[in-house]
């Protein structure tokens, strides 16, 4: 049974454990089912004459702390496990959803105004002043060898950046700048910024001196979105350019609400110059031209299409991805090899995709075929197609890597990506299975497996010259998805692998904590889920559903859903946060029961409700 035994473990991380091939036994895995209802009412309900809402178990039994009576009064042993079991996982699932994805990354709980940057003193002239000739083209050149593949396809002639760059210092000859001008500076200043995210120590220092880093790094990014604040008033592709290129940073990290503000009329350009749909007779001079313009804004458009789900919030109402299903469940028919065994040795058998963004728009199009899962249950048809799907993607992606002609850090780069989002691909499908079909033992095996491959890809990346790439802000976001797992697991399951695993997590990111990732955002991470291995002693093997530590945590996710209903916009500085802070939520449990005192539990529930609250509203300094 789930519950039968608790208790800590003090093994130490390593991450030796990913040169093997070690899975976790059977007694190891987790089972899980789906939620049940039941056609008539509980037994309980019925006896007391009240309304059931045939849950299993039902509202009614779960507030009075009745829900073994409601289970085992109607059915069997193993069923009230399966289906304790099943309500567990269904609270993981909203709980990754509202609190890791919402609330940790995508900024949910930032206030809803977006002041000028300006306004908070943050630009430092000294630091922009850094940037002389001789640097700009260094760490343009910096781009064009290490980075090029993040911004090589949106332009038809990267050539034409370092004649950009001369014409850049030319002096001028009148007074202030023309509008083609701010244009360019702004796409240069978006290369620079990026250039600057990803740049080691010793590179920074051989530029900078012993100027603050971090310092310098956030004055390029204020100084690139002041650019971008005063041309964006104007319908220009380059706009959209400068925004993708800084979405290759921790840009939505760091900043979040303007992200989604800037991601919004990103999407307003885009469709008033019809990105997706340029029309040849628009270049009338030359069809070659309109290819490569027309390949450009392909690539541009599925990249749009790319962060555009990745980042989508219930902050940001508008999206462009739900217009457009998912281009392999389109394919899948027409040209899915029978022989799936032969498929690498006969690529004549399918179309072999041609751009790295293409790839990366199909990898998250598979993401939100399974997404869509989440609260409800998949056949295993479905399961079966998703998994032919990622099978064929994998082949295409093979294919890809097997055709980039060189060991550059830009072909590295793309290798290492495209590996890290195949095995997590198929990691999310495991875990989708692993929630409706836990009968397959092996099923939480194959998870482990995956998470172990995807900490081994990233591992491997401790070398200074490609320690990088670990800073593409979407492999922070899948570490901590992994780590929420197994630090959730751990505190309902006694299996040493999956606790292993949740520690080699927690120390990947405390050791790139500083170097490689966005600190702040990383020690949020580690803060939630150390959470679940603090809540593991408030865990009651009898009455589990009514435990502290499940209540507590029911209750985080609720406070997130009250953030997401209350939508009145605070933009009064007066108005005050739209979340209740602490001396709001004790005043309110005090009105409420008047003069009688607060029970050891209520007063943890208060205490840890204040501390989730406190823990994903840290952001002061920008929004």
């Amino acid at each position: 049974m789930l519950y039968s035994a608790f208790f800590f473990f003090n093994d130490t991380a390593t991450t030796e454990i990913y040169t093997g091939e070690d899975t976790l036994s059977l007694h190891d895995a987790l089972p899980i089912c789906s939620v049940l209802t039941r056609k008539t009412s509980c037994p309980v309900c019925s006896k007391k004459r009240i309304k059931c809402d045939r849950l299993v178990p039902c509202t009614n039994c779960l507030n009075k702390g009745l829900e073994n009576e409601c289970l085992t009064s109607t059915f069997s042993r193993s069923t009230v496990e399966s289906t304790i079991e099943s309500h567990i996982l269904s609270l993981y699932q909203n709980w990754d959803h509202w609190i890791v994805k919402e609330a940790c990354f995508n900024g949910m709980l930032c206030m809803m105004h977006v002041p000028f940057i300006n306004e908070n003193n943050l630009l430092d002239d000294s630091l922009i002043r850094l940037v002389d000739e001789d640097n700009s083209f260094k760490i343009l050149d910096f781009a064009m060898s290490n980075l090029g593949f993040m911004f090589f396809g949106y332009f038809a002639d990267i050539t034409e950046f370092y004649l950009l760059l001369e014409k850049y210092w030319e002096p001028k000859k009148y007074h202030g700048l023309s509008l083609d001008d701010m244009f360019t500076e702004t796409l240069l200043w978006s290369i620079f910024s990026m250039s600057v995210y990803y740049m080691n120590q010793r590179e920074l220092e051989n530029l900078f001196g012993d100027e603050d880093l971090e310092k310098i790094y956030k004055c390029f990014l204020y100084y690139t979105l002041e650019l971008i604040k005063n041309i964006l008033h104007i319908p220009d592709v380059r706009i959209i350019q400068a925004f993708l290129i800084l979405s290759n940073t921790d840009f939505r990290y760091r900043y979040p609400m303007y992200y989604h503000h800037l991601f919004c009329t990103v999407q307003h350009i885009s469709s008033t110059i019809n990105l997706n749909n340029i029309k040849p007779f628009s270049f009338e001079n030359s069809f070659l031209s309109y290819k490569l313009i027309k390949d450009s804004c392909d690539k541009m458009w599925f990249q749009l299409l790319y962060w555009d789900y990745l980042t989508e919030s219930i902050k940001r109402p508008i999206n462009l991805h739900y217009n457009f299903k998912s281009l392999v469940l389109q394919e899948q028919q027409d040209v899915f090899p029978k022989n799936i065994e032969n498929v690498e040795n006969n690529p004549e058998l399918y179309k072999v995709e041609e751009t790295f963004e293409l790839l990366l728009w199909k990898f998250v199009s598979l993401d939100r075929d399974m997404e869509q899962y989440v609260n409800k249950k998949a056949s295993m048809k479905s399961i079966d197609a998703i998994e032919k799907e990622i099978i064929l993607l994998d082949t295409k992606r093979k294919i890809y890597i097997k055709n980039l002609s060189s060991n550059s850090k830009n072909d590295l780069f793309q290798k290492f990506m495209l590996n890290l989002l195949i095995n997590f691909t198929f990691w999310k499908l495991y875990k989708l299975t692993l929630v409706y079909y836990y009968d397959d033992l092996t099923i939480f095996d194959q998870i482990c497996h995956y998470s172990k491959k995807i900490l081994k890809v990233i591992v491997l990346q401790n070398n200074d010259d490609v320690q990088f790439f670990k800073k593409y802000p979407m492999v922070l976001c899948i570490v901590v998805h992994i780590g929420v797992f197994h630090a959730f697991l751990s505190l309902l399951n006694d299996s040493k692998e999956n606790y292993q695993l949740y520690l080699d997590v927690k120390e990947l990111l405390k050791t790139n904590m500083t170097r490689v990732w966005n600190y702040e955002k990383t020690n949020i991470s580690i803060k939630l889920m150390e959470r679940f291995v603090k809540l593991k002693g408030l865990v009651d093997a009898k009455n589990i559903l009514s435990s502290p530590a499940i209540k507590i945590l029911k209750q985080d996710v609720d406070i997130i859903k009250h953030a997401e209903e209350n939508k009145i916009p605070n933009i009064l500085s007066t108005v005050g946060s739209i979340i209740p802070r602490k001396n709001i939520l004790l005043s309110r449990k005090e009105q409420e029961r008047e003069d009688e005192e607060l029970s050891i539990n209520e007063i943890l529930l208060i205490n840890e409700e204040n501390y989730i609250l406190e823990l994903l509203t840290p952001f002061k300094d920008f929004i």
